[in-house]
């Protein structure tokens, strides 16, 4: 079983949210969804990562977009490497301002 390191708050460490690929979230909130999502569930998120893979893992068809390059390369290449790619449109668009800009206004 992953080791899971929680920080302040009780949130993933994002360290390990990449190696262990699980949300970026408290273990209930995962929990959560993993229990409540119905099979086959269409999902958006803003920003690819941990939970992008988990998402995909679990058989959900994932959208998410990603501005950051490098790090959509990143992902991208993991997603192909556990052959995941299928269930994840994943989106860069780089013009886009930080995430938090969008969620606030």
């Amino acid at each position: 079983m992953p080791v899971i390191h929680l920080g302040k708050g009780g949130f993933i460490l994002g360290q390990t949210v990449w190696e262990e690929f699980v949300p970026w979230l408290r273990p209930a909130a995962t929990d959560w969804l993993a229990a409540h999502l119905p099979a086959g569930a269409r999902v958006f998120e803003w920003g690819a990562g941990g939970s992008t893979v988990w998402l995909a893992r679990q058989g959900y068809q994932v959208t998410t977009i990603e501005r950051d390059g490098s790090w959509y390369d990143t992902v991208r290449d993991e997603l192909a490497r556990q052959l995941l790619q299928d269930r994840v449109l994943l989106a860069h668009l780089p013009a886009l301002r930080d995430y938090a800009d969008y969620i606030v206004t």
